[in-house]
Order: C-alpha cells, then sequence, then structure tokens
C-alpha cells in the first residue's frame, strides 16, 4: 500500500530523514520506533506532504506521491492524527469531527456522512454524549478518541498515527492500542508512530527502529521485541532481562538518543 524509497527530507540546513526506505502492505499495522528527534514525525508529515522531500520517492497504491498536495493525498486516501492531537478546542466535537470529512462535502451525500460520524460514535461511545460540547472541556484521552475520529472521517485506507498514546494514563493508552487492532479487523491499515515502543511492538505486525533520520533495524514486530539492543534501548531491559518501570526510560534509551 505504502512504498518509501530512500526518502530524504530537510528543515533547512538541517537534514532530517537520510535515505529512508520501508514498506506498509494492505492490511497491516506496521510501528516505526526510536528516540525524540530521530525523525518519526517528519516522517509522517512528509508523507502527507507537509514536509517538502528533497530526494527519493513515496508511492501509495503504486502512485507517486511525491511532494503531491496534503489536500490530494488525503484524497487518495491517507489520513494522518498528528502528534498532541491538535483538536479545534472552540469547536463542538461533532464539528471537530465533520472537518475530518471536509473534502467529501463535495462529492458525497450529507446522509453518507452522518453515518460515517454515528460509526465514529459507536467505535468511541465516551464522544456520542458530548457531541455538542467544546473539544477543549474533554479530557486528554478523549481529545485522543476525537483527534482518531477525526482521521477516520476521511474514510483512510492508509491512517498514520503520530504518538498516539502521548501523555496517557495506563488505562486509557491499552484502550487507545485496543481501538487500534479493531481498526485493522474493520480493514484500515496503520503506520504507527509511538515513542511507547512496548505497546506499539504488541499491537504491531511489523516494526522499524528510525535513529537520527535513517532506519537503523527492521523486522518482525516478534523480532524487534527479542532482540537485545531494542530491549536495552526501547523496552526499558537490561540484557538479563530486567524490567525498566517506563518505556524509553531506560540509560540505553538514553544512549539511543544520543546516538
Amino acid at each position: 500500500m505504502l512504498q518509501i524509497i530512500d526518502l530524504s527530507s530537510s528543515y533547512g540546513r538541517i537534514q532530517a530523514l537520510r535515505q529512508v526506505s520501508l514498506q506498509v502492505e494492505e492490511g497491516e499495522i506496521v510501528a516505526i520506533i526510536g528516540p525524540n528527534g530521530a525523525g518519526k514525525t517528519t516522517l509522517l508529515n512528509t508523507v502527507c506532504g507537509l514536509v517538502r522531500a528533497c530526494g527519493g520517492e513515496i508511492r501509495f497504491q503504486g502512485q507517486d506521491i511525491t511532494n503531491m498536495p496534503t489536500h490530494r493525498i488525503v484524497r487518495l486516501g491517507v489520513s494522518q492524527v498528528p502528534e498532541r492531537r491538535q483538536v479545534f478546542d472552540t469547536l463542538s466535537v461533532r464539528e471537530n469531527l465533520l472537518l475530518g470529512a471536509y473534502q467529501r462535502f463535495r462529492h458525497e451525500r450529507r446522509s453518507t456522512i452522518e453515518a460515517d460520524l454515528q460509526q465514529v460514535c459507536e467505535l468511541f461511545p465516551l464522544l456520542q454524549d458530548r457531541l455538542d460540547e467544546p473539544a477543549e472541556t474533554l479530557s486528554g484521552g478523549m481529545q485522543q478518541m476525537l483527534a482518531i475520529g477525526r482521521g477516520l472521517m476521511a474514510r483512510p485506507k492508509l491512517l498514520l498515527l503520530d504518538e498516539p498514546s502521548l501523555g496517557l494514563a495506563p488505562l486509557l493508552v491499552r484502550e487507545i492500542f485496543r481501538i487500534i487492532l479493531e481498526l485493522r479487523r474493520q480493514g484500515t491499515t496503520v503506520l504507527l508512530v509511538e515513542q511507547n515502543a512496548r505497546a506499539a511492538l504488541r499491537v504491531a505486525d511489523r516494526g522499524y527502529v528510525l535513529e537520527t533520520g535513517h532506519v537503523t533495524m527492521s523486522g518482525t514486530a516478534a523480532e524487534l521485541a527479542r532482540d537485545e539492543a531494542i530491549q536495552r534501548a526501547y523496552l526499558g531491559r537490561s540484557v538479563s532481562g530486567n524490567h525498566g518501570t517506563r518505556v524509553g526510560a531506560s540509560e540505553g534509551g538514553k544512549e539511543a538518543g544520543r546516538r
């Protein structure tokens, strides 16, 4: 579904991505893990056309979308849920969701879009009773549900999720990842950027490790979870199998961030 070939992008003179190559097959959950500043968000933003590629190629379902305008990429079936949710605080929950379907209003019936809004509410029942309330009144966890729901309103074939567990309590993290699995069951392909490597590898089919702008390792989720370097750097474990208290908080994680 998605093929990225030798992709490079920069912010001015700072090169953020260095010949990154990866692929996502239809029906997969593919995780991208790595330290802060590795280029994970930049990768998603480049796929969506928000950051220009300065080299390489991005293909979606066989079509070259490299540096295509973002609205056209969304129309093709790619939707991004940004880091830190970025909901429209003063708009209602309903209005936020309908904005996710903005490009559909020109060529689809309002009744079809309203039916999709109802499906989102079935996936996130906590939003149902808050549809007419401002998004700023929601908790962080509910705002994350709203952000995912807004992304789904575009009817994506490929959903890009950027740090969906960021800042959430453990119970809400488990719920968000349960929903990600449900989305895959319903037929949505997911490219997941996640700092919580343990949770990401539990739900993913395959994964890539991104460090300092380039891919350093890839494999099935099980293979990555068993790798000692991954365990030290991102799973909070020593080689002997001791568990850290927080994903990515071990000394190994700090060392990985400096590489």
